[in-house]
């Protein structure tokens, strides 16, 4: 069996972890294990690229996308 150790120092997230963990009937190092498998078993980087390319097919090819970096510095010239 493995361990690990974790120190929580923000007293937020151990109260939502403490809460979770009394709603679902589990001890709060159990409450713990269970969203660690659960963002494990979510969708890996591949299938968010995935996503990401599919969502994007779905803009219109005669749509124009502005150029990010033009984006950036048109804000910084305002901003300067």
């Amino acid at each position: 069996m493995n361990a690990i150790n974790i120190r929580i120092e923000d007293a937020t997230v151990v109260s939502k972890l403490s809460a979770l963990a009394n709603a679902h009937k589990r001890s709060i190092e159990a409450e713990a294990l269970e969203l660690i498998k659960s963002g494990l078993a979510s969708k890996a980087p591949f299938d968010r690229l995935a996503a990401a390319r599919a969502i994007s097919a779905m803009t219109p090819s005669d749509r124009v996308q502005p150029d990010s970096l033009e984006m950036i510095r048109e804000d910084r010239a305002r901003d300067g």
